[in-house]
């Protein structure tokens, strides 16, 4: 962070509406430097050059520290506060700046995140002998499962200027590939940052110190990481993968390949940067401890970042007490939710399914992801309950959401296949009516490995029964839900309404219906028009609600009730929007306060028939 290549690079791209200077005590080879800007968010400050934007930790320049105090003193003197972000808390600069300002100014000293730092010897030619039998299996098992796929092949570049360019827009395109895409943070996407690592990178290849590492799966990119061979120590500064891959683990593998290719290369150390994340404790790295450091001298600079610090702290509290309720309000929905959510996993799923299959009802799992949920994890969560279920012998489908696994192919593939190699019907719910078209595309080209796939229809969106005729195309089995996802208002339309206008258009040419309501005037109406055409059906509900409304309907008509069981994300059935507009579901609302947690199972039908009949 302190060659000219990275300060170069940051004023070039950051630095346009601030003043850099360098601030330089001594000569020779007791030369102090501090690369500094001119900040004047907050009052006017004196900055290190980078960490605000660049996050990463930065200090003074110096041979051997004797003259890193006159410079601290330099600094007191200019009377402009200090707003030092990430300052090793070893560095020279932190006790100098702490005398020089004595009895000159109020001083906060803090700690900062602090930088993982894994120290080299020879051993680390084979990194896997540093970790535990459990993560050394992991790893090799990630790899036979890439070889698997194809050719793996690591390359570590060391680029010329102007290969920089092309190996940038690829290795960008790997992030973007990835996790961060989802952020919103890939390098692709953020100008800035983007631009910052073209120039630094073409800079530092100038002096060979640039790396662009790659790890190709099949002759394709899986994973990448850009870094910097510097001060003898190797600096890991950006990193990605393609979830395409995600199930070799390309990151693992080409991280444990540029360890051993650090230690071949007898680098002192392998520098993490960033922050200490679970991933990089498992190498037992030493951690670099940093400090943030600001000052407020005596003077009108002074008192107005003091001022301004102290309104920060401010609305940094308030942002705890808001984060706090927040909290709160979500954990009491949470509490609300286990009323219907049978647990976190899939075999919290498929258990519930199995007790209500005992008492006579059919089943449906669904997982609820939470936002931004990896698509890698949430196809697992379906792959478990589609293996549960075949473990139980249950009558059960699974439910899946397209959308959250952002359509991508081989993820829903691997679900379609497996639902084809155990028998169980894989259904795609419906989510947002603009993800719609892109669903039905999934569907048709899945129906060539697996005979048994749906998808919901829901009432009140217009486009639902053209929707149903390309179901009908399809050779479909339909479920026909109100709907919980709105459309634009002009393409909505009354749900009673287009409930049973959609049951009209179905029926006779579906294989099978589901008609998910509990309204139990809805419900008859549908079953009683879709037998009169010979259209097998079901009544669908979800569990924990109240199924005795349409028991009743289910009994006189005989036909079986299915009932949905969702597991994963605890997430709230109703709003307080609906609880305006319904106050009973407040009721409902301090009846799941008392039984979230429990277990809700209906009562048998085969036990309530002549109750049923009898109301």
């Amino acid at each position: 962070m302190l060659t000219p290549a990275w300060i170069r690079a940051w004023a070039e791209v950051y630095g346009t509406d601030a003043d850099v200077e360098f601030l330089v005590a001594g000569d020779g080879p007791a030369l102090a430097v501090a690369p500094l800007v001119r900040s004047r968010r907050g009052g006017l400050r004196y900055e290190l050059a980078g960490p605000d934007n660049l996050v990463e930790a930065m200090d003074f320049l110096y041979q051997d520290g004797s003259r890193v105090p006159p410079l601290a003193k330099a600094l007191s003197r200019s009377r402009v506060p200090l707003r030092f972000w990430r300052v090793p808390s070893d560095s020279p600069a932190v006790p100098a700046l702490l005398a020089a300002y004595r009895g000159r100014a109020v001083v906060r000293s803090e700690a900062a995140q602090a930088c993982p730092s894994l120290t080299l010897d020879e051993t680390w030619v084979d990194p896997l002998a540093h970790l535990d039998a459990h993560r050394r299996q992991n790893v090799r098992r990630a790899r036979r499962i890439a070889e698997s796929l194809g050719p793996v092949t690591t390359e570590i570049l060391s680029p010329r200027p102007g290969e920089v360019g092309h190996l940038l827009d690829e290795a960008y395109a790997v992030e973007a590939a990835g996790w961060k895409s989802r952020e919103g943070s890939p390098l692709i996407r953020d100008r800035l940052l983007g631009e910052f690592f073209r120039r630094y990178g073409a800079a530092a290849a100038e002096t060979g110190e640039f790396r662009v590492c790659f790890l190709r799966i099949g002759g394709r990119p899986a994973a990448m990481k850009l870094a910097a061979t510097t001060g003898n120590r190797f600096w890991l500064l950006a990193m990605g993968f393609s979830d395409e891959f995600e199930r070799a683990s390309p990151g693992t593998l080409l991280l444990m390949d540029t360890l051993a290719y650090a230690a071949r290369s007898g680098l002192r150390s392998y520098e993490f940067l960033g922050a200490d994340e679970p991933w990089v404790r498992a190498l037992d790295p030493v951690s670099r401890e940093c400090v943030s450091i600001r000052t407020y001298p005596l003077g009108v600079h002074g008192i107005v970042a003091l001022a301004w610090d102290g309104s920060d702290r401010v609305r940094g509290r308030a942002r705890k007490v808001r984060a706090w309720v927040d909290r709160t309000s979500l954990d009491v929905q949470h509490h609300l939710a286990r009323a219907y959510s049978a647990g976190p996993n899939a075999e919290d799923g498929v258990r519930v399914a199995e007790s209500l299959s005992a008492i006579g009802y059919r089943g449906i799992v669904g997982y609820m992801n939470p936002d931004n949920e990896d698509p890698r994890s949430v196809a697992r969560h379906h792959l478990g309950a589609l293996e549960a279920i075949r473990a139980r012998g249950l009558d059960c489908y699974v439910s899946i959401k397209a959308p959250a696994m952002e359509f991508r192919r081989h993820l829903i593939r691997e679900i379609v296949e497996s639902g084809a190699r155990v028998g169980v019907r894989v259904h795609f719910d419906a989510l947002s009516a603009d993800d719609v078209d892109r669903t039905f595309d999934v569907i048709r080209e899945m129906q060539t490995l697996h005979t048994k796939l749906g998808t919901t229809l829901p009432a009140r969106w217009q486009r639902s029964l053209q929707d149903a005729d390309r179901a009908i195309d399809l050779g479909l089995p339909v479920r026909i839900i109100k709907g919980e996802w709105a459309d634009r208002k002009e393409r909505e339309r009354n749900p009673r309404e287009g409930y049973q206008e959609i049951v009209e258009r179905v029926a006779g040419r579906v294989p099978q219906v589901g008609v998910a309501t509990h309204n139990p005037t809805l419900a008859r109406r549908a079953v009683r028009r879709l037998r009169a055409a010979g259209t097998p059906c079901e009544i669908e509900v979800v569990r924990g609600y109240p199924i005795h409304r349409v028991l009743p309907v289910a009994v006189e008509e005989g036909v079986p009730i299915r009932a949905y069981v969702p597991f994963g994300n605890l997430a709230f059935p109703y709003t307080i929007a609906q609880v305006v507009r319904r106050p009973r579901i407040a009721v409902w609302a301090v009846r799941d306060m008392f039984r979230g947690g429990t277990s809700i199972v209906p009562k048998d039908p085969r036990t309530d028939t002549q109750a049923a009949r009898d109301r």
